[in-house]
């Protein structure tokens, strides 16, 4: 009986052990697969959903509505063209380039309303008329022999046509003017609005336009890159063509450029056309060292949407070394690459902060300069930054003599990155010493700029030494100023003593010069 319930014993045993041990190799076995396949596992399930950085806003299309003072500001530009005052017509012309970049919701509400109600017919004439005239007179100048002397300005020329105030005319020279204005911006906004004035007025304002956009050179690429999917296929067929003409037709292409407010808004172009060939290049972006391509990269991929999905899983597995897990969507992919690549890069940041701090606490402030310098470069609102005010201070104080710029440049951040009122002041003072003394170079003496730099730190010797220097020269100025009054003065007394005494002996004169006269007779 004993023997029989030993051998249920061990028979048990075996087949509870034999049980963990399968469960053990089925638990391996998924992990393994989970692994490999992108899929969760109880050692590696990304980081907390919360604690991601969010996909950033998305910058908007439409255009705000404009105020009444920016529409009464572009008539009243657009009025003074037709002035009849001598030298007021030319003056307004030039002054179409100095309009501010936000009066855009005003321009492209003055261009629906003249492409709703002005007569295009007419427009397309007057303009072919006004091309076709300094032809003509060119080909009357030069004969056969033909020549070039570039093209007219058709606003100069309407402007100045005894036409001027017929209502085709006008609006043809209202019409050129805004595309001046828009081309002078130097922003997307005005490249979208050129398209949109060929996009409404039709083929004969074509030249004008591309004219305007080249005037714009990368600037413009952005809006064209739009275009490509305008709902309109002679415009999307344009603006194909145009990208193809200045060698911007791929997205490798089109991102050379030093521009960066041009390569920020290229990017988010790419975005809103969703173009999967550019979706690899948005992404290398997303980790730019300046925040502004970093932003507009990761603008660009919240615009692209499940488009990009594929190589935000290849980018992700780069760099971090594993495959994304298979549930995770494109905005969850892309919010976990966000958070590695800030990771990478808040560490490298780190690493230079570090180092500045113990650059400082040996003295070397040279090399602390150097690495807090890295540190604002990457990261312009590093959360630390606060805490390199002093050294930038010392950094000034050392630098005051040797090199007065890079002395005022420290001072600059360690005024602007201080959190204590008292640094503050003692930096503001600094910079006001150094500032005055660059007066003094020039022969000015900046006496007051003085006076605040030591109200606001006694202790600022460069400061109170330069004061005491101006004061003596004010002082010597002064009595140098009183001795040449009175020395004036004295001579001025003199000379009037000299005057009286001369005025005083001329009746003597005449007495004596008559006595003989007068025995004479």
């Amino acid at each position: 009986m004993k023997k029989r319930s030993g051998g249920i014993l061990r028979v048990a045993l075996t087949s509870i052990a034999a049980l963990i041990a399968l469960t053990v190799a089925s638990l391996a076995r998924a992990e393994v697969n989970a692994l490999d396949a992108g899929g969760p596992s109880p050692v590696m399930e990304g980081s907390n959903e919360s604690s991601l950085p969010l996909l950033p806003d998305i910058p908007r299309l439409e255009l705000p509505s404009p105020t009444a003072e920016e529409v009464q500001e572009l008539d009243a530009k657009l009025g003074a063209m037709f002035s009849e005052e001598h030298g007021t017509k030319d003056s307004a012309v030039g002054e179409l380039v100095e309009v501010r970049a936000k009066m855009v919701s005003a321009i492209h509400a003055r261009l629906v309303q003249m492409a709703d109600r002005s007569d295009k017919e007419r427009m397309k004439r007057v303009l072919n008329d006004a091309r076709q005239q300094p032809r003509d007179r060119r080909s009357q100048q030069t004969g056969s022999s033909g020549g070039h002397h570039g093209d007219p300005d058709l606003l100069l020329s309407l402007l100045a046509s005894d036409k001027s105030k017929e209502q085709g005319v006008r609006d043809c020279a209202n019409l050129l003017a805004l595309l001046r204005i828009l081309s002078a911006m130097g922003t997307v906004e005005g490249a979208r609005e050129l398209i949109v004035a060929y996009a409404r007025f039709g083929e004969f304002i074509r030249v004008e336009v591309q004219h305007r956009l080249s005037e714009m050179k990368d600037l413009s690429i952005a809006a064209l890159i739009e275009a490509r999917r305008h709902p309109a296929e002679k415009i999307s067929r344009w603006a194909a063509l145009r990208l193809d003409q200045i060698g911007k037709a791929i997205p490798g292409e089109s991102v050379r450029t030093n521009n960066v407010d041009a390569l920020a808004d290229i990017l988010r172009a790419y975005g809103r056309v969703r173009d999967p060939d550019a979706a690899r290049l948005i992404v290398s972006f997303a980790n730019s060292e300046r925040a502004q391509l970093r932003l507009a990269a990761r603008q660009a991929i919240a615009l692209l949407g499940p488009v990009g999905l594929w190589q935000l899983r290849d980018a992700y597995e780069d760099v971090v070394g594993r495959k994304p897990r298979r549930d995770w969507s494109w905005e969850r992919t892309a919010r976990e690459l966000f958070g590695e690549f800030d990771r990478l890069r808040l560490s490298r940041v780190y690493g230079n902060f570090v180092k500045g701090v113990q650059s400082l606490e040996k003295g070397d402030l040279a090399a602390m300069g150097e690495s807090f310098d890295s540190v604002l470069a990457k990261d312009p609102m590093f959360e630390k930054r606060s805490q390199m005010a002093e050294g930038y201070f010392k950094l000034a104080l050392e630098l005051a003599e040797k090199n007065p710029d890079a002395s005022s440049l420290a001072a600059i951040r360690a005024e602007r990155l201080t959190l204590t009122p008292k640094l503050r002041d003692q930096a503001r003072s600094l910079i006001l010493a150094l500032r005055a003394r660059e007066s003094e170079r020039r022969g000015e003496l900046d006496l007051d700029r003085l006076q605040q730099a030591v109200g606001l730190d006694s202790s600022n010797k460069l400061a109170r030494d330069q004061l005491a220097s101006v004061q003596k020269i004010g002082l010597v100025q002064a009595q140098g100023a009183t001795f040449r009054w009175a020395s004036s003065a004295a001579i001025a007394g003199i000379g009037l003593l000299a005057v009286a005494f001369i005025l005083l002996r001329r009746p003597r004169a005449g007495t004596d010069s008559k006595s003989p006269s007068s025995d004479a007779s």
